[in-house]
């Protein structure tokens, strides 16, 4: 289970055949979760406190209440 994030991390979001995306955990996880792609890329999260976080893992952080980026 992924311990209480930092949200607030700057971690790298690798994504199969693009390019590498940098920034805060909650902006990669919202970009990497957004509900407008049919067939979602494989993506991998590294952070430094969650360490290797992929496109299942994503999906569950999204989902965490404390998510800070919920509408």
């Amino acid at each position: 289970m992924i311990p209480t994030p930092d949200w607030d991390e700057i971690c790298t979001l690798t994504q199969t055949g693009g390019e590498d995306r940098q920034g805060p955990l909650a902006e990669l996880v919202l970009f990497a979760t957004r509900d407008e792609l049919e067939d979602r890329p494989s993506y991998l999260l590294v952070s430094e406190s969650l360490g290797e976080v992929d496109n299942e893992q994503l999906e569950w952080l999204r989902r965490r209440p404390d998510f800070p980026l919920m509408a």
